[in-house]
């Protein structure tokens, strides 16, 4: 393997982001990252369904509204669990794409 020389260690830095980036592209295209990705869609369109049952129950009396507040809030934070590991994936496709344009300047 061809060792790589840094001019310092911001441009090691700038190279270690773009690396990263293409790192995650790559996982996305696996088996596994493929399955993960549609496991966060599926977690996300679930939690939309289960909110719109959660809110028919805050129509029954006081009881009612606060399962149903207490569920709604649990449906949200799972959407917000998988809506956050997409976003991180994507984060880091985003800098990577943008240390690979630092690094061609």
């Amino acid at each position: 393997m061809e060792q790589i020389h840094f001019e310092d260690d911001r441009e090691r830095e700038i190279f270690a982001r773009a690396a990263l980036g293409q790192q995650v592209r790559d996982f996305l295209e696996t088996p596994v990252g493929r399955y993960l990705h549609g496991r966060c869609r599926n977690e996300i369109e679930q939690c939309e369904v289960d909110a719109l049952e959660a809110l028919t129950a805050t129509d029954l009396p006081l009881i009612g509204r606060f399962l149903g507040r207490r569920k709604m809030r649990k449906i949200v934070q799972r959407a917000e669990i998988a809506k956050n590991f997409m976003r991180y994936l994507a984060d880091a496709i985003t800098d990577g794409e943008q240390a690979e344009k630092e690094l061609d300047v």
